[in-house]
């Protein structure tokens, strides 16, 4: 078989993702720049469930995929190629298992390969993926840290720790290398992790612009910029990206402008019912609102390139959140030379500057957001500054990832000190295909 000296396996969830949000957008454009530097990878996906095996570190409700047409009693796992490796889908106990030993055998053929894990419940399965066979010592693995699970739960005020958050501190403490996407979530994670841990920094990577197609904006939002001026959302409608702040100070800004017009992209396709909530609490708050119905629209979740065209289509970008790791959304709309208003969470507290590149305003703070949107609105020439200032940062931003190249350093790195990694104990091997556990 053939061997590459490069290579990773991921382990995430539901590749592609029917609504792309931050996570599935990150590992999406992730393993396409790995592809462009020669990396072969895999990656085992779990759809639409989470695993609650023997050690998973579970406890959350899991959705299984027992009546899929790709999964059967006998642990048959689904499996696709979409041009960047092999895709081993799990949609419940049986075929994760299935797909455990089907990645376990690609290893063999990649002995200088790593784990990348993007699930915090999935880490067990990394664990185990990895785990030594005969003629292959134990791999390395890595946790993506794509948020820090304590950070939400606090913020959602909830007193004890989740499923989610003690699977993630389990991984902390086990991880050879645990990889956050920016300065401030790597002080959150040294919080919790073992002091010894090694943590790297590698923030999200986004497509180079020849690489996003031309897409026109959804139908619902492309009215002629003559009826006025464009606001932008985008995200998931919960608490923790302030949207609840947002909806606040909309009916007044719509009000105070009738050719204002406003897009709210996103919603929790994962969470219906909590999807309809949201769904009421806008309704209500557009009840004050002169044709707001009309001058409001909600066209879900988009594609990655659907929303890059939504972003390059507003006169402003809102950013309301109470946490970001990163900030994506915010990024984009920089790198298309958008006027982005946020507030100053998580990451996006320490790479935006006010009144530079972007209007920041203080967390959870109504009145300053629109103040802040007030603002932007009414100074076409402050908007046209901002953005132009956010799309030379945001180039300067990925000049400097493209010379320090971080994600395949981070990944050189760790095979440097896999003789380290393969000193240690193997892990338990794989339950056989027949297990059910």
């Amino acid at each position: 078989a053939e061997r590459h000296l490069m290579a990773v396996l991921h382990i995430t969830r539901d590749l592609p993702a029917p609504a792309q949000g931050g996570l599935s957008i990150a590992v999406a454009t992730l393993r396409t720049h790995l592809a462009a530097h020669g990396q072969a990878q895999a990656v085992v996906s779990l759809d639409d469930f989470r695993p609650l095996r023997r050690g998973s570190g579970g406890g959350d409700n899991a959705k299984t995929g027992s009546n899929d047409a790709n999964s059967d009693d006998d642990g048959a796992v689904s499996v696709d190629d979409d041009g960047l490796g092999p895709v081993w889908r799990a949609r419940d106990d049986a075929t994760l298992t299935t797909a455990e030993q089907h990645a376990q055998q690609w290893l063999d053929h990649h002995p200088d390969a790593i784990v990348m894990c993007h699930v915090d419940l999935a880490f067990p399965s990394a664990e185990r993926i990895a785990g030594g066979s005969e003629g292959r010592a134990r791999l390395p693995v890595a946790l993506v840290a794509h948020v820090v699970q304590r950070s939400q739960r606090l913020l959602h005020g909830l007193p004890t720790a989740t499923a989610s958050e003690l699977a993630q501190n389990a991984a902390f403490a086990r991880a050879d290398a645990i990889i956050a996407p920016s300065a401030w979530a790597a002080a959150e994670v040294a919080a919790l992790a073992p002091a010894d841990a090694n943590i790297v920094v590698a923030p999200p990577l986004r497509r180079p612009a020849s690489a996003a197609k031309a897409t026109a904006p959804p139908k619902a939002t492309a009215t002629p910029r003559q009826h006025g001026l464009h606001v932008v959302y985008a995200g998931r409608f919960d608490a923790i990206k302030g949207f609840d702040v947002l909806l606040s100070v909309l009916p007044a800004l719509l009000n105070a402008d009738p050719t204002l017009r406003v897009t709210l992209a996103g919603g929790l396709p994962r969470a219906p019912k909590n999807e309809r909530r949201w769904a009421k609490r806008v309704a209500a708050a557009l009840a004050a609102v002169v044709d707001g119905s009309e001058r409001v629209a909600m066209p879900g979740f988009l594609d990655h390139d659907a929303a890059l065209a939504l972003l390059a289509d507003a006169d402003v970008v809102v950013v309301p959140s109470r946490v970001e790791t990163f900030g994506l959304v915010a990024e984009e709309a920089m790198a298309a030379g958008r006027c982005v208003v946020a507030a100053a969470a998580g990451a996006l507290g320490q790479r935006l500057n006010d009144g530079v590149d972007a209007l920041v305003v203080e967390v959870g703070d109504a009145a300053a957001l629109a103040k802040a949107l007030r603002r932007a609105l009414s100074d076409a020439p402050l908007r046209a500054a901002l953005g132009i200032a956010a799309r030379a940062e945001v180039a300067k931003r990925d000049a400097d990832a493209v010379a320090g190249d971080r994600w395949c350093t981070t990944i050189r790195d760790l095979r440097i000190s896999a003789p380290e990694v393969r000193a240690a104990s193997p892990r338990p091997p794989l339950a056989s295909k027949s297990s059910k556990e």
